[in-house]
């Protein structure tokens, strides 16, 4: 039963995965610059003011989650930043994805195989403490099911 819901947790997020991908697409980016240093990648703005240091291995675009953020990663550890250039959250973890199906103002994080969501504000919501996280409508089958076969009732376990 576990395996089935892990299966089905990872179909819901290949699926959203390829709709934010999408979504990216009509999502206006700042006019930042972009650097890159052998440090890292970091963001100057017009003005050529510093916004993000140079020390990030990616700089996702803003649109890939959600339009009003963007992911971070430094040492394989992924945070994100607003639209103002600014930190919201740490790049403290090992993913983020978007958890729509349960708060659209939601964002699924993960932390040595543990989940649980933050805001968009980088604020943890629900506790990074769980195995999995399932929206309720999403968990179809019970333990045990009915087959009506040949007009004979299979029942299994």
């Amino acid at each position: 039963m576990k395996k089935m819901l892990s299966l089905l947790l990872l179909v819901v997020s290949l699926y959203t995965q390829a709709q934010t991908i999408n979504a990216t697409n009509d999502v206006t980016q700042p006019k930042w610059i972009k650097t890159v240093s052998h440090e890292g990648m970091g963001y100057l703005n017009a003005n050529g003011d510093v916004l993000l240091n140079p020390v990030y291995e990616e700089l996702r675009p803003f649109g890939e989650l959600k339009p009003e953020v963007a992911i971070i990663v430094q040492d394989g550890k992924s945070g994100l930043i607003n639209r103002n250039g600014e930190i919201i959250a740490e790049p403290d973890y090992d993913s983020i994805t978007t958890a729509d199906a349960f708060n659209k103002d939601w964002l699924m994080v993960s932390i040595d195989e543990e989940f649980g969501m933050i805001n968009l504000h980088g604020k943890i919501v629900v506790p990074i403490v769980y195995d999995e996280l399932i929206p309720a409508e999403q968990v179809l089958m019970p333990e045990v099911i009915e087959y009506n076969i040949n007009d004979k009732v299979i029942r299994s376990k």
